[in-house]
């Protein structure tokens, strides 16, 4: 495979164990003849340091783990040709109750002072239920705008369990924040998702003999590694 798993997920289910799960690589070339699923605490550790298990379906479970660690998790499909490229490190941590991170975590600026925050709650096991979410920002870094009359403190914002996007607003242009969200229920509070997210930028260009607005729409793709996301952008183009 020329790609990895992607759309990591866990669960977990007890003091010491974790479900996880994954779906298969974009970019397969052929049959995807199984998986292998690697594990530590450190994740600076050589990869033959891992444990590993393998497995022909698109989950796991993780047994017989020190419970209230922190865990990092790789996967990576394999073929006939051979193994396939490792995910990003994934962390969970194994404690029953705790949630999982948020997935699918993004940001989208469309306003030089707002960024849209989507996601996607995180599964839990049986009957337990979210309590609400924890979110986090502050200025990740200065662009020659002076914010000396801002607020530089991060800032924490309780959200409703039931939702899952958020709008930022008041926020300073031309600014990237460091944004993260960690759910939580009554046992605790997960390990958060993390993005950084450039606020949008408007400005004007000229096309021939017309003028037409742009704005540029930036949209952050986690990538579970270092807190640091992707940026992808398109032009939208107004008469």
């Amino acid at each position: 495979p020329s790609s990895a798993p992607y759309s990591v997920e866990t669960v977990t289910i007890s003091d010491d164990s974790v479900l996880v799960s994954w779906k298969p690589p974009k970019e397969a070339n052929g049959k995807i003849i199984g998986y292998n699923v690697f594990y530590n605490r450190n994740p600076q550790a050589p990869l033959d340091h891992w444990q590993k298990v393998g497995t022909q379906f698109e989950s796991v479970k993780l047994e017989k783990l020190f419970t209230s660690e922190t865990y990092h998790i790789r996967v990576s499909a394999q073929n006939s040709a051979g193994d396939g490229p490792l995910t990003d490190p994934y962390e969970v941590l194994v404690k029953f109750g705790i949630p999982s991170q948020p997935r699918e975590f993004t940001g989208l600026s469309f306003n030089p002072k707002e960024i849209h925050l989507n996601w996607i709650a995180p599964n839990l096991p049986g009957k337990i239920s979210l309590q609400d979410y924890l979110l986090k920002y502050r200025i990740a870094v200065d662009m020659n705008i002076d914010k000396s009359k801002h607020q530089q403190q991060p800032m924490e914002v309780k959200l409703s369990a039931d939702l899952t996007e958020y709008l930022m607003e008041n926020l300073i242009p031309n600014s990237t924040y460091h944004i993260s969200l960690a759910a939580r229920t009554k046992y605790g509070t997960g390990i958060a998702a993390e993005i950084m997210s450039l606020v949008c930028v408007n400005y004007e260009i000229l096309d021939g003999n017309r003028q037409k607005s742009v704005d540029l729409i930036l949209q952050l793709a986690p990538t579970y590694q270092q807190g640091i996301s992707a940026v992808l952008w398109e032009r939208i183009l107004r008469q």
